[in-house]
């Protein structure tokens, strides 16, 4: 099981265990919220995983056998960390077993030791997957390759469409290398009279099948190459359909979110992983920040329904409620909003649309901030959505310096593609107007939508004729062409004279309209793609940001953990024997890979294993004959020091026989 979760399932546990009934609000709230997301992230999932999965059947009714003796054979590369590498070919196999005559063996790593065990494996799989019904019991000494033969001939030969023998390797990479080309040998021998077809489950490249097949092999192979979309790819399909999505009542900050992306980008790749992230950063929003029951009724527009326990939440949880409160000019009005429920009920209905107005907007120019930044050269900023989300979540990034050289870069885009940018800018738009409900939201999405069509119009229209944008006459314009330049100084006093008539460079029609969109976009950013501090109020509501609580759950820490259960075991073990006062001191009681490890802290980089073993013994057993330690306590610290080496703390050193070589400081 996945580290992370487990620390979902603990604490959802602790949740549970803390309920008062089976009808607590904030539990509810996250647990319907959760699954939504979950049908979302699946719903994505499968829609691509569909499209793989239809041209692998398509492909595999095609197959034509002949007597050549080539062994058909199917790469599926999954990708790096997949979300259910193991589940994807479960489908594989139920799905070609539906849909295409065929006997399906799927064949692991864990099952074939040897090549016997695997060919065993293989014939009892296909025998008894024909019949499911009736188990044949066939003894070891029976499962051949020849015995397969015998039996398919006769089964299948008065029949018109004999079944696919299909085999599936859904760990390719951890089989032996030695044990798969000879297992791929025998089964080449065996494909001019069986129908084999080899599906081979590879998740990392092609080249891992170079490294583990010799050309020898791969010359009567027959190889087709199908191809799942990367963990990074559909790891941005999933944000930009879930996580960056309006819709959703639950935002991350831009620090949570930075910690979840980083993970998986220098740690796992794995979206399993990131997925269970995001799901305990919801969890403690809702469940143990005591919004879950506010949001629940915040999303569905039921503010009525608040109690005066959510409201007293709100005002001591929300650090923006005192910005707030402090902004009424009017003192009853602020006495009202901290002691009555009723105006604050009332109060707050009018902030819905506005943090809902916020989100809508907010995630519309981030997406297309992320298509006028996509093909430019210097991604300082990033040009995907999740990577700009958490600087401007964070900052006001029309006030960096590189947003301002990025939109200088937009100036000297070529007019094919701007009309491509703009283009897509016009389909987000779109698509933003149809995905809302509310009729406010839509107009105002439209109004956004029409300057955004009449600069594609006028820039597609635009052609190399030039305008002169200067307030200088033509006469004054000759005078000036007239004097010349002789010298360095004159040209120098000429190009004073030319910068107080203010005479600008002459622009074409297309760079002018290319600048006045430019110049309009901009303007957007900056009212659109505001951080959080200028966000509207109680927008804490909806955005998780205190991820310093669970940092330890998300960011594992093997060494540090290591150390301090090691150093004091009583955090972990509770009991009164391994209660020590003082972090150095060390006590007879302790474990004795804890006395061995205390000790190894206070060597240089190398340890002597004799004068080691005499501090153990003086302190498991004090004995003033320091020459005679018993063998019980020899045997104890022999297996200290193995798991110490195990552990990865120490090494054997080349420098003594018997010396040992510290490996962490």
């Amino acid at each position: 099981m996945v580290p992370k979760l487990k620390n979902v399932l603990r604490k959802e546990k602790q949740v549970l265990a803390n309920k008062e009934n089976d009808n607590d609000m904030n539990y509810l709230a996250y647990k319907n919220m959760w699954i939504k997301t979950e049908e979302r992230i699946e719903e994505i999932q499968s829609k691509y995983y569909n499209v793989v999965l239809s041209s692998l059947l398509e492909f595999i009714r095609k197959i034509q056998f002949n007597n050549a003796g080539h062994l058909k054979t199917v790469l599926l590369l999954t990708g790096i960390n997949q979300i259910d590498h193991l589940k994807q070919f479960k489908l594989v196999s139920k799905q070609i077993e539906n849909n295409v005559p065929s006997i399906v063996s799927v064949l692991q790593s864990r099952n074939c030791p040897s090549v016997k065990h695997a060919v065993e494996f293989l014939v009892n799989e296909f025998i008894n997957q024909y019949d499911k019904k009736t188990v044949t019991k066939l003894k070891r000494n029976q499962l051949s390759m020849c015995m397969l033969q015998s039996w398919y001939l006769e089964e299948f030969q008065a029949s018109n469409e004999r079944p696919k023998l299909i085999i599936i390797m859904t760990d390719f990479e951890q089989f032996n290398k030695t044990i798969v080309q000879d297992l791929i040998n025998i089964l080449c021998f065996y494909a001019s009279n069986l129908p084999f077809i080899l599906i081979l489950g590879i998740a990392t490249a092609f080249k891992s099948v170079q490294n583990i097949l010799p050309s020898e092999i791969t010359n009567k192979m027959d190889i087709n190459i199908f191809e799942n979309e990367s963990s990074t790819d559909m790891l941005n399909r999933i944000i930009d359909k879930t996580i960056l999505s309006y819709r959703s009542p639950f935002h991350l900050s831009g620090k949570s979110f930075k910690v979840l992306m980083d993970i998986f980008l220098f740690y796992d790749y794995s979206l399993l992983s990131f997925i269970q992230g995001y799901k305990i950063f919801m969890l403690e929003h809702f469940c143990f920040s005591n919004f879950g029951s506010i949001i629940y009724k915040f999303h569905d527009e039921n503010i009525d329904k608040w109690t005066h326990d959510e409201c007293e939440t709100i005002r001591r949880s929300c650090f923006s409620f005192r910005k707030f409160a402090e902004a009424r000019k009017i003192q009853e009005d602020r006495v009202n909003f901290l002691l009555n429920d009723e105006f604050f009920k009332r109060k707050m209905g009018k902030r819905i649309s506005k943090i809902t107005f916020f989100w809508y907007f907010f995630y519309c120019h981030l997406k297309i901030l992320s298509i006028l930044f996509e093909d430019l050269p210097q991604h300082e900023l990033g040009k995907l959505p999740r990577e700009l989300y958490p600087i401007c979540i964070t900052n006001d990034i029309t006030k960096l310096d590189e947003y301002k050289e990025m939109f200088k870069l937009l100036k000297f885009v070529s007019k094919e593609k701007i009309l491509i940018k703009l283009e897509k800018i016009i389909e987000v738009i779109e698509y933003f107007v149809q995905d809302t409900q509310q009729e406010e939201l839509r107009t105002k999405m439209r109004q956004l939508k029409e300057p955004f069509v009449y600069f594609y119009k006028n820039i597609e229209e635009s052609g190399i004729n030039t305008i002169t944008n200067t307030p200088a006459s033509t006469h004054e314009r000759f005078e000036l062409k007239k004097k010349g330049a002789s010298g360095r100084q004159e040209m120098m006093e000429k190009l004073k004279e030319m910068a107080k008539h203010n005479i600008a460079p002459v622009v074409t029609k297309y760079e002018q309209a290319l600048w006045e969109c430019i110049d309009y976009i901009n303007r957007k950013m900056e009212k659109y793609l505001r951080p959080l501090q200028e966000a509207p109020f109680f927008y804490e509501l909806t955005v998780f940001c205190n991820y310093y609580s669970i940092r330890k759950q998300i960011m594992g820490i093997p060494r540090g953990a290591l150390h301090q259960a090691l150093s004091n075991p009583h955090i972990y073990m509770q009991c009164s024997c391994c209660k020590i006062p003082e972090q150095e001191r060390i006590l007879p009681s302790l474990p004795d890979i804890s006395i061995v490890y205390k000790l190894h802290l206070e060597c240089n980089k190398f340890i002597s294993l004799y004068d080691w073993l005499q501090s153990f013994a003086t302190i498991i057993e004090y004995n003033e004959d320091e020459d005679h330690i018993s063998p019980e306590v020899q045997a104890r610290f022999t297996r200290s020091i193995a798991e110490l080496q195990f552990l990865g703390f120490i090494k054997q050193s080349k420098h003594k026989t018997d010396t040992a070589a510290r490996l962490t400081w």
